[in-house]
């Protein structure tokens, strides 16, 4: 990992590396290595004395509609992927992926899906009422031609540490959350990973996520990705 940032041009690499590591994204696989999921970067002697583990970060779970401002529970992303991969969205997901993007049923069955805040927990939807961020930030990619090959590079990107990858309501787009260092600001981790995609995967987030209160609508996906330092946490 080392000459790899050598190599991007980063100034101090070993203070980097120790960011990152702080920040929860390198963890430490079973087979002694440290890495994000299955990309091993480096060995554990290297960071010896340094944890590379972190709690799981928190999110507050909003049930519908999307005018409810209310948190209902904080949770995990291993509960939002559960609650996705499961049958509890499908049957309004298809109806809404069935209607003219224009239509206003289809609006009304958005706003009926239930939503989360992945920048952090609250006590009200709003970003006076922060109670912690989370240390995650929602990407949300519109209309993307060829969504598969989209996951794919996200995904095998192992500079890129996303937590979870799924599918939006209207079918033809992608959320992702993704591991931000807390030492910044929101908006600045939002125009920092913002040229990063655009730069390396012509991928341009909405400017919506921004916001660290800004809530993401949950959907059915059966394939959507969660990393697994999230599996056998407890569910819903």
């Amino acid at each position: 990992m080392l000459p790899r940032l050598h190599r991007a041009g980063c100034a101090n690499p070993e203070a980097s590396l120790e960011a990152a590591i702080a920040a929860g994204w390198l963890t430490q696989e079973t087979y002694g290595e440290i890495g994000y999921a299955s990309r091993s970067w480096l060995s554990v002697h290297l960071v010896k004395g340094k944890s590379a583990l972190s709690p799981l970060p928190l999110v507050s779970y909003f049930k519908p509609p999307i005018t409810n401002v209310l948190p209902h529970k904080d949770v995990t992303l291993w509960n939002i992927a559960q609650l996705i991969r499961g049958p509890y969205l499908a049957v309004r997901t298809q109806q809404l992926r069935a209607l003219p993007s224009t239509s206003e049923e289809r609006k009304r069955l958005k706003t009926g899906l239930p939503s989360f805040t992945p920048g952090g927990t609250f006590t009200k939807r709003a970003n006076d009422y922060l109670i912690k961020r989370s240390g995650l930030l929602g990407l949300d990619f519109d209309h993307v031609p060829d969504l598969p090959a989209a996951r794919t590079r996200l995904l095998e990107d192992s500079s890129l540490p996303i937590d979870l990858l799924f599918t939006s309501p209207s079918g033809d787009g992608l959320k992702a959350m993704v591991r931000v260092p807390l030492g910044h600001d929101h908006q600045t981790n939002f125009r920092a990973l913002s040229a990063y995609l655009q730069d390396h995967h012509g991928l341009t987030p909405d400017p919506s996520g921004k916001d660290v209160a800004r809530a993401c609508f949950a959907c059915h996906d059966p394939e959507a990705w969660v990393h697994p330092m999230y599996h056998n946490t407890l569910s819903f």
